[in-house]
C-alpha cells in the first residue's frame, strides 16, 4: 500500500510496485472505482474490483476489470488460487 507521501497518481505507484518487485506477475491492483479500474490497466496491473465498493459491479466490469470479489474472503481466493482458505468461525467462535 502506498499513500499520498509516494505521490498521488495510481499508475506511477503501481508501476513503481511492478519495478521493484519483479517477476511477481500477475500484478493485481484491488479497487472500488472506475478511476482505479483503469488506471490499473493503464499500468499493466489486473484490475480487481469489489462489489461493496463505490462503483457497482457492472460499472467495474464496463471499465475493465478483470475479477469482481464479492467478499474480502474472495479477493485472497482470487490473488492466490492455489492457498487454502482460512478455515471460518463456526458459530460459537463468533
Amino acid at each position: 500500500m502506498l499513500g499520498s507521501e509516494q505521490g498521488f497518481g495510481k499508475v506511477a505507484k503501481i508501476t513503481g510496485l511492478m519495478a521493484r518487485f519483479p517477476d511477481q506477475a500477475p500484478y493485481w491492483f484491488v479497487g472500488d472505482t472506475t478511476g482505479d479500474t483503469r488506471e490499473a490497466r493503464l499500468a499493466g496491473a489486473e484490475p480487481l474490483g469489489l462489489a461493496w465498493g463505490w462503483h457497482a459491479p457492472k460499472a467495474l466490469r464496463a471499465a475493465g476489470a478483470a475479477r469482481i470479489a464479492a467478499t474480502p474472503a474472495e479477493i485472497a481466493a482470487i490473488i492466490v488460487p492455489d492457498e487454502p482458505a482460512a478455515p471460518q468461525p463456526t458459530t460459537a467462535e463468533r
